[in-house]
């Protein structure tokens, strides 16, 4: 993981993006309702270690949440994954069954990075059809890396 975060840090250093501290704080189960519930030790073990090297980031468009917010970027896990909760129980009729279960990470403009917990999988879902994981990772770390590879593709690094 370390190394994976280093990499992302230099890379979004080179992009000109700002770069996330770690965090710091404690966290508090969070429920985070719909099918998902409190308890997810498999997510928090690899979420908690990620984040306590790199708050989330946004380099070049790619966006991984972390437990707080910077300036004015919103960047932070428990407000993105409480908005949906709430269209969920406002509006249930607008979403398919699947967001019952994934943890929202992250996204791009067009895709959603979910962690499902039914599988245990780390996946990149189009923001659309979200029903469906074309990309799953077993770890958080696989997920990262292939992020990362993407990013240093789009920018020839």
């Amino acid at each position: 993981m370390r190394n994976i975060v280093d990499d992302l840090s230099r890379v979004g250093k080179i992009l000109g993006y700002m770069i996330h501290p770690k965090f710091t704080g404690h966290v508090e189960q969070h429920d985070f309702g719909r099918g998902i519930g409190a308890v997810q030790p498999d997510f928090w073990d690899q979420y908690l270690e990620f984040v306590s090297l790199m708050d989330g980031f946004i380099i070049d468009g790619y966006s991984v949440y972390g437990l707080s917010n910077y300036d004015e970027v919103h960047n932070e896990l428990f407000e993105y994954n409480d908005e949906q909760t709430n269209i969920l129980r406002e509006a249930p009729e607008l979403v398919v069954d699947e967001i019952n279960y994934l943890i929202f990470i992250g996204s791009t403009g067009t895709d959603s990075f979910v962690y499902d917990v039914r599988t245990h999988k780390w996946e990149v879902r189009d923001r659309i059809a979200i029903d469906e994981a074309y990309e799953s990772f077993d770890s958080l770390v696989e997920f990262l890396a292939a992020q990362l590879a993407r990013i240093k593709a789009d920018n020839d690094l």
